[in-house]
């Protein structure tokens, strides 16, 4: 059974590598590309939705995949806590990367129609761009999280061990 679960390991770490580093990826390219309703911004955001099609969305479906099958393999894995809130927190990564796809999309659709002198309101576009570097920051706080907790490990049992201690 030992080998399983180092396959699974070894496939959720790269899956978690390409989470990770496909946000990264994602936030320098909107850093340095062209702003919002110049002639090469619909290009960067066919290349964004690309990065999200190609890297994210398969790297998010491996790394839960994987970390599934993980606690199917190694059943001790279903009683830690630790295990479950990188499930819970997987599933939140699910949504977010999902909305990082449509917002992308949305956001090119919307300087193309600027570009071409549809009379978008520049608030709208400036207030889709914010949410959209708000959640692309939730996503990378959210992958690194999960990274934590599965390198370190917690055992939340000794948290709550300590307060009765100390409580007596």
């Amino acid at each position: 059974m030992q080998a399983p679960r180092k396959s699974l390991k070894i496939l959720h770490s790269l899956a978690a590598s390409g989470l990770v580093g496909g946000l990264a990826v994602i936030i320098v390219l909107l850093s340095a590309g062209p702003p919002p309703g110049s002639e090469g911004y619909q290009t960067l955001r066919d290349t964004l939705s690309a990065i999200s099609r190609y890297i994210l969305l398969p790297s998010l479906g491996v790394a839960l995949v994987s970390g599934l099958f993980s606690m199917a393999v190694h059943t001790p894995f279903m009683e830690m806590r630790w295990v479950w809130i990188k499930a819970l927190m997987g599933i939140l990564m699910f949504k977010g990367i999902l909305t990082v796809d449509g917002v992308s999309a949305d956001i090119g659709a919307m300087a193309t129609r600027r570009l071409a002198g549809d009379g978008l309101p520049d608030r709208l576009l400036s207030e889709t761009l914010f949410h959209e570097w708000a959640l692309l920051w939730v996503m990378l706080v959210l992958c690194v999280a999960n990274v934590v907790l599965g390198v370190w490990r917690p055992l939340f049992r000794r948290l709550r061990h300590r307060r009765t201690s100390m409580q007596a």
